[in-house]
């Protein structure tokens, strides 16, 4: 059902479906099926003459994608203007914001807040929160509360569109339908305030024509769109299950190291979880002994039979316990990848695993620039730089009492000599070698800064947490003194949102790009370097699938088709054709 207004009167529309209890056999939708605001079914597409028109709505385009006429590859001169867009341009809120005000209103105590409180808390007074007076969220209630100053609209009936039945909608179809008719007063009376607020604020006609043109955008596809949706889909899932497979494996090969303790002597499993819990037996049943049956034991020790022996071993399972253990001897850190055998989605060995899991790029043995990546409470991922002197010989209890720093050291580059302790002559062959790299990454423009810092006997102010004797040949977002690893000094992964970020997942689609030009690499060999491959080829269709497979697509007829394309040498008659209007 749908309902519009003009400045003469009101309309309301209702689908066949609706008022006719009928049974559709194909699930495609067609043209029939949808809201005709300016043909009727005699004429359809050939209607004579296209009128100009402007339609105004809230989030327009999905309702937009509901009207028949948008679908004619030839038609309409309708445009449509979308008050959440004007006020998106005049009063809306950044992505940062709408976290940050969501959790103001509901009282949460986000990290985001938290964080905010603390930055003004040492800052310059209390935090301030005006700009929330300023704008508002996006939904149809809350622009029309800020700009009309009225009361919230009543969304209630909304939900019997969403999780009702049909019968439902037809036993409330006057409140439905005055639901609808309120809200098309509501975006009125927003679109009468936010119009000359938009010409104000952007008074160039180019703005306009922008949003107008914007929002008459359609997709044609044919038969291949439902082929591309099931190909990517079938491609994705057997990309899943090879990395799976590929991580899996990985982390079978880590759980051997087990044995000798050889774990220990590796610079990213040292620190997971390798404590194992022994298999447990039930104490035997001491049976009471009698003459008679010392009298027997004598004679079946002496005629015991391969039988007996057998019967012995099966009476043991009396001693095994009532609830089996979950996986006893293998290190805590790889049972939490596995499902126990009474779960329903359980697989043999540590199915759980993924890219997402926090031991995923510990078992990759990734590195950020040719030094292992460590996970840190406090400061998320980071990675270790050797060769630090100050701490070695520390055996607190500190996080990083057993780290194998010969190991780190063996797999990591040796530093490069200090250019404050050398000559005149040694500084100028080394400004020379710098000179002739064929390469200058983001490495060699760390290292000049550095260089001009020392020549210039500059000083950094360090943050607090921040060690300011770090290592001379490396620059980034650290170190950080708290975390004590001996031997090392600690970095964070840079966070796209500044230092004061941490990044979860060293393999979220943020670093893809490190991934790509090589700033994240592996040193688990071939399988690693195809995990990597993998994750990157499904990063796109995992982020993308969801709204993908959700646009509406309307198949169209062949009277439905102008006469340019049906009379094509190329146009297949029992092919597919259709559109899609973005929503």
């Amino acid at each position: 059902m749908a309902t519009a207004a003009c400045p003469s009167a009101w309309y309301s529309w209702c689908s066949d479906r609706l008022l006719e209890d009928k049974y559709k056999w194909s699930p495609r939708i067609s043209l029939d099926d949808l809201i005709p605001m300016e043909t009727t079914r005699k004429l359809g597409r050939h209607t004579p003459d296209w009128k100009e028109r402007v339609i105004v709505g809230h989030n327009v385009g999905f309702d937009r994608s509901f009207i028949k006429e948008q679908y004619y590859i030839k038609g309409p001169k309708t445009r449509f203007i979308d008050t959440m867009s004007l006020h998106i341009a005049t009063s809306g809120f950044t992505g940062s914001q709408r976290v940050l005000w969501n959790a103001k209103k509901s009282g949460s105590q986000r990290k985001e807040i938290v964080e905010m409180m603390t930055k003004k808390k040492f800052g310059s007074g209390s935090p301030t929160w005006d700009w929330m007076k300023e704008g508002t969220m996006n939904n149809l209630s809350d622009v029309y509360q800020h700009h009309c100053e009225g009361e919230p609209l009543a969304k209630e009936k909304r939900e019997t569109f969403i999780k009702g039945s049909m019968d439902d909608v037809r036993e409330n179809f006057q409140e439905l339908m005055t639901y609808c008719a309120s809200d098309v007063v509501a975006t009125h009376q927003v679109f009468q305030k936010l119009w000359p607020v938009f010409f104000e604020r952007f008074p160039h006609p180019v703005t306009l024509a922008g949003m107008l043109e914007m929002g008459s955008t359609y997709f044609h596809v044919n038969y291949n769109w439902e082929k591309y949706i099931l190909n990517s889909e079938d491609t994705y899932n057997d990309l899943q299950r090879e990395l799976t497979l590929l991580l899996k494996k990985l982390a079978n090969e880590a759980c051997e190291l087990l044995h000798d303790d050889r774990y220990k002597e590796d610079p990213w499993l040292w620190d997971l979880d390798w404590s194992t819990r022994d298999f447990r037996l039930k104490k035997p049943v001491k049976e009471k002994k009698s003459k008679k049956n010392n009298d027997l034991e004598l004679e079946s020790d002496k005629e015991e039979t391969e039988e007996d022996r057998v019967n012995k071993v099966l009476h043991t399972a009396e001693r095994l316990p009532k609830v089996k253990m979950h996986l006893p001897g293998y290190p805590a850190w790889y049972r939490d990848l596995c499902y126990k055998m009474r779960e329903e989605d359980w697989a043999p060995g540590p199915s759980k695993i993924s890219t997402q899991v926090r031991v995923a790029p510990k078992l990759l043995r990734l590195t950020w620039d040719g030094y292992p990546v460590h996970y840190s409470e406090t400061h998320g991922w980071g990675y270790l730089v050797p060769w630090r002197e100050d701490n070695i010989g520390e055996n607190d209890d500190s996080e990083g009492a057993q780290f194998p720093t010969g190991s780190l050291q063996s797999i990591c580059p040796q530093p490069p000599p200090n250019p404050s302790s050398l000559s005149l002559q040694e500084r100028d062959k080394l400004m020379a070698e710098i000179i002739k790299m064929e390469r200058f990454g983001e490495d060699s423009q760390k290292l000049w800064a550095k260089w001009h810092a020392i020549m210039k006997r500059e000083e950094q102010k360090p943050k607090t947490t921040k060690d300011e004797n770090g290592p001379w040949w490396h620059t980034g977002d650290g170190p950080y003194n708290d975390v004590n690893i001996p031997g090392c000094w600690f970095f964070k992964i840079p966070h796209k949102d500044g230092d004061n970020k941490r990044v979860g997942n060293p393999l979220a689609k943020d670093n893809l790009s490190k991934i790509e030009d090589g700033t994240i690499k592996s040193q688990s060999g071939d399988h690693a370097v195809r995990v990597l491959t993998l994750s990157k080829m499904c990063s796109y269709w995992k982020m993308n699938r969801e709204r993908i497979s959700k646009q509406m697509v309307v198949w169209l007829n062949k009277t439905d088709l102008p006469r340019t394309v049906t009379r094509n040498p190329d146009y297949d008659g029992d092919g597919l054709y259709g559109t899609i209007i973005p929503r």
